[in-house]
Order: C-alpha cells, then structure tokens, then sequence
C-alpha cells in the first residue's frame, strides 16, 4: 500500500498496536494514531459487510462512524500542530487484516474481529495513558487523547462482552 503524506490526518491514536512513548512528539503521537485509526476503520468497515452475527455487525457499524468522528476531529489537531503524518496502515495491521480477511464468514470470522477490536483497543488504551501521564506531553494531543479515552473504553468493554455472548 503507497503511504501520502500529508498535513492533516487521522485519530490512529486511539486503536491498534502502539509503542509507548515517553514525551511523545506530536508527529509520532499523531502518526501512531493515524497507523492505529486506519486499522480499526478498515476492521470495522469488513466486519460490517462480512460478520454473520447481528449484534456484531452493529458492532462494527458504530465503531466505524466512532473512529470517522475521530479522525475529523484530529484532522484540526494535524493542521494546528502543523506536522507532516503517513497515512495508510502499517505492514503489521495490513497482515492482521489480510488474515482476517482469510478467515471466511461465521462465527470464526466474529470471533477473530473481535479478539483484533480487544487487543488494539488495550493497547491503544494503554499508549494513550502513559502519553497523557507524561508531563512532556503535548497539551492539544493530550486533551484529545483524553476526550478519546472514554470511547475506547466503552469499545473494549462491548467487544468483550460481545465475545462473551458468542463464545470467543
């Protein structure tokens, strides 16, 4: 996949495999964030068309609209910080996807989106903690990172109780 660079980008921040970082730049918070945002929009967008149970569509429906909604809001964030960020996703979510994608349809389908929702969010949950604690951290990602946090949290807690209900 060709990356763009661009002045404006995505809220990645919020979901996928990330390395904390301590005193994060804005461009490395905010690139992270546009790795991790893309992930979980491409995720949600196939689980849409490509779940079997219901309630997991539905799932992936509104964190899809949920991650949109954050990338328009770091769009002005990336224009205000005026940083240069890599769109697209990185080799390791475009594997997870491509597995994903061999999966098939069914419940093992259901379960393998929902075990990748859980994992990115913990980890993106994770990052976003350790960048908000550091007080060399960036005061306009912060407060975006912490407007963020409640939405991933509610995230994790519905793919996790939605793994429950269908045995994963």
């Amino acid at each position: 996949m060709m990356k763009r660079y661009v002045m404006c980008g995505a809220l990645v921040v919020l979901l996928g495999t990330v390395n904390p970082l301590s005193a994060a730049s804005p461009a490395d918070f905010l690139g992270k964030a546009i790795d991790c945002n893309t992930f979980e929009k491409e995720l949600a967008q196939m689980a849409a068309e490509n779940a079997s149970n219901p309630d997991v569509k539905a799932f992936a429906q509104r964190i899809g609209q949920d991650h949109n909604k954050f990338e328009q809001e770091l769009l002005q964030l990336v224009k205000e910080k005026k940083v240069g960020v890599a769109t697209g996703t990185s080799k390791e979510h475009r594997d997870k996807l491509a597995e994903l994608k061999k999966t098939g349809k069914g419940n093992d389908y259901d379960k393998k989106f929902l075990q990748f929702v859980i994992e990115s969010h913990e980890q993106g949950i994770k990052h976003i903690e350790e960048c908000s604690k550091d007080s060399g951290f960036d005061g306009g990602c912060k407060a975006c990172a912490d407007k963020a946090l409640p939405q991933l949290r509610k995230h994790l807690e519905e793919a996790r109780a939605l793994q429950k209900k269908i045995g994963g």
